[in-house]
Parts: C-alpha cells; structure tokens; sequence
C-alpha cells in the first residue's frame, strides 16, 4: 500500500508532454526522431525520460542497434499510457459534430493511384453535388511510407496496401476498405481465358507499374520466394501509362482486377486472364492517428470512403453479372 502511494506521488510529478514523449519514443525507437516530431529538443526529450525513468524505477528504453526498445515494463505500461492520451485528445476537441456543408475543412490523404482511379471520383462527385466546403489534397507514394507524418498528424490519412503494416506504429489505427487481387491484362484477340501458368508468364515480355515509387512490388515478392525474376521491358510510372504501352500480344501486365474492371471499357483492344493460382491477393486498408479515432471531421471521410467502397463494389459486381449474362 506504501508503494502505491509513493509511486502516485511520483506520477503526479508528469506531465502531458512526458507521456506523450514516452508514446512517440514507443512507435519510433528513436530519440532524435521524437524530438523532431514533437518540435521538442534532444536534451528536453532525454529530460523528460529521465523523469519517468524515476517515476517507474525502470531504464524504460534500452539503446540497441536497431534504436531505443522498450524494456518489459515500458510495455506493460504503453497501453495505459496511449488510453490517458486518447481521453486527454478528447477533451480537447474543439468540435462535437462536423458539418461539411458549413465548415471549411481540407484534408491531406497519402494514396497510391490505386485510390485515385477507384475512390476519389466518386468522393468529388458527392462532395460537388451537395456542394460541401471540403478541400482534398492528395500525396502519392514514396519508396517510405509516412508514417512520422500521420503520427504528426501533418496527413489526415493514409491509404496503403496492409503487408507496409508489418511495423505500423502502435498509435496509429487501421481497417480494411478493399480486397482485391491481380490479373494477368494482355493486348489483341482472347487467345485463351485459361489460367496464367507461370511458364507463360515467363515467355512475356512485361510492363511494370510503378504506383509505388520502388523496385519491386508483390509480384517480385511471390516471385523471389520461388527463386524467379520476371522479364520486365518497360517500367510505367502508374497503370494508364502502363496499359497504354501494351501494344503487341508479347507483352502483359500485371494490373489489379478492379482497376481493370473500372477502366476496360476505355480499352476495348484488352483482355485478361486470372493470375497464376497461387499468386496472393490483397487489402488496401486506410490508416489514421488514434487520437482522430472519435474526430468528426476525420471520422467523417472515413465513412465516406467506406460508403464510396460499397458503392464501388456493388457497381463491379452488377457490371460483372450483365457482362456473364
């Protein structure tokens, strides 16, 4: 009972800017990375671990090579310490119910052309018709995900593939908006609706598009696990470019089967055929700070993304089922 009352007597010493430091050194393992994000200095930020090093009796993060990781007990606390922030990040939210039609909000998303060809017309097309004061900027891909710029909340939004999730920091939030998966798109006559063998895919010269601006994307994953390297002519930088410069037979792309099915109709000259069978599919999920979990105007274009998704699908599907019949 002594300890309690001496360990609170300690925590009340805190401040917010103490735990928030704790928090963002947690999701970055690094010190100059947190003083930078929170505008703070190195000494301010190595001052206050000191503090809660004192508080908790317990070196909390251990220099490594891989950056500043927690120790057993800065775990068992992280989760308290992300719920304080969350409920403090509610107190002070200036607005309890967002109404686009009367307020001036502009958005920053970071999405790959994935989303801009799926899901942004229609967002427009709603916010125009109901003439609401929404602004939207978009940010394409990087080789790195911005995950420092969603923690800052400099971006209100992130729109991304999950497997860049394998190191997503702990506060921020995720859910799945699409799954989806890859086709094989060809240019002339249907010489075959079969399946794609492998073997066939590697007689194809191929198009790589870039959406992503990397190297490599999950083809060349799935490719490398069975010690293959694909023939790729050209590099695109995005699908139209890329579905534009399939001009001979000999030469495929690998291209999302909804982009193909929104787009096809623009590229009469096409055909696809399914990928080869165990060639995984994906999700493309939306990603946001946890403190904008409950926050109107970002809980708001959330649900419309949401809303444009089921639309998107229901549509892809009724097309799907008049093209069959």
């Amino acid at each position: 009972m002594e300890n309690k009352v001496m360990l609170r007597q300690k925590v009340r010493k805190l401040d917010f800017q103490a735990l928030e430091i704790f928090h963002t050194l947690y999701a970055l393992h690094n010190v100059t990375a947190t003083s930078e994000l929170l505008s703070l200095s190195q000494s301010t930020v190595s001052y206050s671990l000191n503090r809660l090093r004192n508080v908790f009796e317990d070196e909390l993060f251990i220099p490594t090579r891989s950056g500043m990781m927690p120790t057993q007990k800065a775990k068992s606390i992280a989760d308290s310490v992300k719920v304080i922030l969350e409920k403090i990040s509610d107190c002070v939210d200036e607005k309890v119910i967002f109404s686009p039609k009367d307020e001036k909000v502009s958005f920053i998303i970071f999405a790959p052309e994935y989303f801009e060809i799926l899901i942004l017309p229609m967002l427009m097309k709603d916010i125009i018709k109901h003439e609401l004061k929404i602004h939207i900027e978009m940010i394409r891909p990087d080789v790195k995900v911005p995950f420092e710029e969603i923690l800052s909340k400099r971006i209100d939004l992130g729109i991304m593939p999950l497997n860049r999730f394998e190191n997503l920091p702990s506060s921020l939030e995720h859910e799945t908006i699409l799954t989806d998966k890859l086709i094989a798109v060809f240019e002339g006559k249907p010489l075959s609706d079969s399946t794609l063998t492998i073997d066939e895919m590697l007689t194809q010269k191929q198009v790589f598009p870039t959406p992503w601006l990397s190297g490599h994307c999950m083809v060349e994953s799935w490719l490398k696990q069975k010690g293959i390297i694909r023939p790729v002519a050209i590099r695109a930088n995005g699908y139209y470019a890329g579905l534009n410069m399939l001009s001979s037979p000999e030469i495929m792309m690998m291209l999302p089967e909804k982009i193909y099915q929104k787009v096809s109709k623009k590229y009469p000259f096409l055909y696809a055929r399914p990928a080869p069978e165990d060639l995984p599919g994906f999700e493309v999920a939306m990603v946001w700070h946890t403190s904008h979990t409950r926050q109107p105007a970002n809980l708001w274009l959330r649900k419309q993304i949401l809303k444009a998704c089921t639309t998107l699908n229901s549509h892809l599907q009724s097309e799907a089922g008049s093209q069959q019949a």
